[in-house]
C-alpha cells in the first residue's frame, strides 16, 4: 500500500468542506467553539478511525465475505428510510429551529 497516497487523502477529505466540516461551522457560528468541542473531537478521532480501520484491511473481509457488504447496504438503505420517516413525520416546533445545545461525540 502506498502511505503516501493515503495519507494525502487523509489529508485532503480532512480539510475540504464536507459534510463534517460545515456541521461544525454550523455549531460553533451557533454555539461557540467551546460548546462544540465535543463534537469537533468526535470527528476528529472517528474520520481517521475510519480509515485506520479500512488501512488494515476491513476491506479484505469484505471481499472474503461479500454478503457482509449486501448486509450492509440494506441496513444503511434501511437506517436512512428511518430518518426520511423522522423527518417527514416531525411535528413542526414552535422554536426558530435551532437546538438547544451542540450535538456531541455521540450526535446526541
Amino acid at each position: 500500500m502506498n502511505v503516501t497516497a493515503f495519507l494525502l487523502f487523509a489529508i485532503a477529505s480532512t480539510i475540504t468542506p464536507g459534510p463534517n466540516n460545515i456541521m461544525i461551522l454550523n455549531s460553533v457560528l451557533h454555539y461557540g467553539v467551546k460548546r462544540t468541542l465535543p463534537f469537533y473531537l468526535g470527528v476528529c478521532f472517528g474520520f481517521p478511525l475510519m480509515l485506520l480501520a479500512i488501512g488494515m484491511g476491513l476491506n479484505t473481509l469484505f471481499k472474503q465475505y461479500p454478503v457482509l457488504h449486501l448486509i450492509l447496504k440494506v441496513v444503511g438503505i434501511v437506517y436512512l428510510l428511518y430518518l426520511a420517516w423522522l423527518i417527514a413525520t416531525q411535528k413542526p416546533s414552535s422554536n426558530t429551529g435551532i437546538q438547544q445545545k451542540p450535538m456531541s461525540v455521540l450526535g446526541e
